[in-house]
């Protein structure tokens, strides 16, 4: 059974100028350069691959890997709209058990996927990309820390509601703050860390998170009764800023 987002979803986020910021400084961070072979683990609807393929040029090739069939057809017509069928490939596979040869990319990112996986999942995923990068290459890895989430609410016990329904709706909540330690057990240690807080308004806030908390009630890890009733309370609100930690 597959519980991966809507592509909808997925391309709404990437028009949110401040994760469009975060994605544009992990480019940077995997200082890739024409010719490179470039990783992307849960791909999604391609257009990173495709931004990254602008870098990487002709000479290059970006690899873009993605467990849902769905995004690996997406993104494969995008390539092919976009003329880039020899710089891109899009492949469906797991990102704990990934079907390359070591040492094979020059650079990996890895966004906001290891808050989907179990624990062991996501120590697996990053020994994967540590694997198949060069020792050389980058690995650059973000994520969510659910438990930064923070906003005013008139009742301070509202807000704690939908801060909790937000963290234990998701697998891994704790995924970004792990990293340190996650990236110690694998053995990397040429480690740079950088914390973005993330502020969005209500109306980004509920356009992000109704589509992950109805998938989880789709799938009996959230209170249907529960989350409407918070969710009523979410319209009611003034405008308020969220912020989260990446």
């Amino acid at each position: 059974m597959n519980k991966t987002f809507s592509p909808g979803y997925l391309y709404s986020a990437d028009e949110r100028p401040a994760i469009r910021k975060i994605k544009e400084k992990s480019y940077e961070l995997m200082e890739l350069q024409e010719g490179m072979k470039a990783l992307d683990i849960g791909a999604g609807t391609g257009m990173d691959v495709l931004r990254m393929s602008d870098i990487t040029g002709i000479g290059g090739q970006v690899v873009g890997l993605d467990a849902d069939e769905r995004m690996i057809e997406i993104s494969t017509r995008s390539a092919i709209k976009a003329g880039r069928q020899t710089q891109v490939k899009f492949i469906q596979g797991h990102s704990h058990h990934l079907d390359f040869e070591s040492d094979f990319f020059h650079a990996c990112r890895c966004e906001r996927v290891l808050q989907h996986l179990s624990i062991k999942d996501a120590a697996e995923t990053l020994e994967e990309a540590a694997r198949v990068t060069r020792h050389d290459g980058r690995i650059v890895f973000i994520d969510t820390d659910w438990a930064s989430l923070s906003f005013h609410a008139n009742d301070p016990k509202t807000e704690r509601k939908v801060a909790d329904i937000c963290l234990w709706a998701i697998k891994n909540g704790f995924a970004a703050r792990g990293l340190p330690e996650l990236f110690s057990i694998v053995g990397i240690k040429d480690i740079q860390w950088e914390i973005e807080a993330l502020q969005i308004s209500l109306t980004e806030f509920e356009a992000l998170i109704t589509p992950i908390v109805d998938m989880y009630i789709r799938y009996g890890y959230v209170n249907n009764n529960t989350w409407q009733e918070i969710h009523r309370g979410c319209n009611s609100w003034q405008e308020k800023e969220f912020s989260f930690v990446h």
